[in-house]
């Protein structure tokens, strides 16, 4: 079977001096090669490269355009600005500071996420990010099982929507780099790994592997010569959200900081706590005289299930009854948040929700929220983390070794401090 692929090779537009991107109603017909046909099986990182290093050594094809780039790092003709972050709802919050900072360098610029289906609830809320492009996924990238069928399709839609800028913020670039660079922008910027590919001296910084996910990519924008606009993450919640969580709050007699959101769950079971460990920081939270919440997505429930068994104390179950925006108003009005290292631990960041954090699996330097007064991060230092598998292969010694009474420990300071401020 063979997949015809088409790229532009020369992604500079022929138009006047002074002419804007939304201003030039047509591009070069010779900017469109003939489709290449390629078989399925060869669509691999080497074809991928190969393409990408023909793109970023295509001739510029505008004076104008050559004089602006040696002027500055981010010509001022850059109008049509893709990020390319196809990860999770988690590691998307930790990167709306850079895309805020970004937004406020480029303030009446098209601005277009490249990422996972999942994505689109956020991006709606977000009002520094225009549209989005759902990326099919890539053998290699491990966020969703690649739809080759639907990559050339894909490609040829990114090529179509003729960015000025694609910022890669999409780990290192190892695969992401080159894949980028195939959809016909005409720069690229981004972090590249350590003795690999730099497809541009200028705008590509090497990638360090130590350090806090947000700051991390607020050093890219830093280093593309845009300011940063805080660390702050942000999860707007919408009016009628914000309504339909006090209808369910008055359901279940929730009142505001008298409950405690216990979250059990991840997407990956190497990052969970034991379920029966979550239910005895249950039982100490009731004893505590705080209403208990559990939460989690509907297909957690078998697993949330053994939780709800091995609790003595009543438990609030909203497991499924939430969606994003409702579910981030819960946290908000929650007395304290404990969870595994998950998208809910970001969402108590952005709502500066107090939590107690079990990192299993994940590596707790990049993941932590930055706030360390208000977030205990709790885990067992082993020499495998992060993980790399779906599940332990061995015993789970950075879970299991983290004891209910080091979490507790965490959550009565936690508790003090609140009613301390309260007071």
């Amino acid at each position: 079977m063979r997949i015809a692929i088409s790229v532009s090779l020369s992604p500079f537009p022929t138009r006047r001096f002074g002419q804007t991107p939304r201003a030039a109603a047509a591009w070069s017909a010779e900017l469109r090669p003939s489709p290449k046909l390629v078989p399925i099986e060869q669509i691999d990182m080497s074809l991928l490269a190969a393409i990408a290093r023909r793109i970023v050594r295509a001739p510029f094809h505008s004076r104008e355009l050559c004089r602006m780039r040696d002027e500055k790092l981010l010509p001022a003709y850059i109008e049509n600005i893709a990020v390319f972050r196809a990860l999770h709802l988690g590691d998307m919050l930790c990167a709306t500071p850079a895309l805020r900072a970004l937004r406020g360098a480029f303030p009446s610029a098209q601005i277009t996420l490249i990422g996972l289906p999942a994505a689109r609830d956020l991006v709606s809320r977000l009002d520094y990010i225009d549209d989005m492009l759902e990326f099919p996924g890539f053998p290699g990238l491990p966020e969703r099982a690649p739809d080759i069928q639907a990559l050339p399709e894909f490609l040829l839609s990114a090529q179509a929507k003729r960015f000025d800028l694609i910022v890669q913020m999409h780990g290192d670039g190892m695969l992401t780099n080159s894949l980028c660079a195939t959809m016909g922008a005409r720069l690229t910027a981004g972090f590249y790994p350590t003795g690999g590919w730099c497809p541009d001296a200028e705008r590509y910084t090497p990638w360090a592997p130590r350090g806090a996910e947000v700051r991390r990519w607020l050093r890219l924008i830093q280093f593309l010569g845009m300011a940063a606009r805080g660390e702050q993450l942000d999860l707007p919640v919408r009016a009628d959200e914000q309504r339909r969580y006090g209808e369910l709050a008055l359901v279940h007699g929730l009142q505001r900081h008298r409950y405690v959101c216990v979250h059990p769950g991840a997407r990956l079971p190497s990052r969970r706590w034991p379920a029966e460990r979550f239910a005895e920081i249950g039982d100490w939270l009731h004893e505590q005289g705080l209403s208990v919440v559990i939460t989690g997505r509907a297909d957690e429930r078998d697993m949330i299930a053994k939780m709800r068994s091995a609790m003595r104390a009543p438990a609030i179950d909203l497991v499924g009854a939430t969606d994003l925006g409702m579910f981030a108003a819960l946290i908000a009005e929650a007395r304290l948040l404990v969870s595994n290292d998950t998208a809910a631990s970001h969402i108590a960041a952005a709502t500066r929700t107090p939590s107690v954090v079990i990192c299993a699996g994940s590596d707790p330097e990049r993941w932590a929220p930055l706030d360390a007064e208000r977030h205990q991060v709790v885990h067992h230092p082993v020499i495998c983390r992060p993980c790399a598998h779906v599940e332990c292969p061995f015993e789970h010694p950075c879970a299991v070794a983290v004891t209910p009474e080091m979490v507790v420990q965490r959550a009565r300071v936690l508790l003090r401090k609140e009613m301390l401020r309260a007071a």
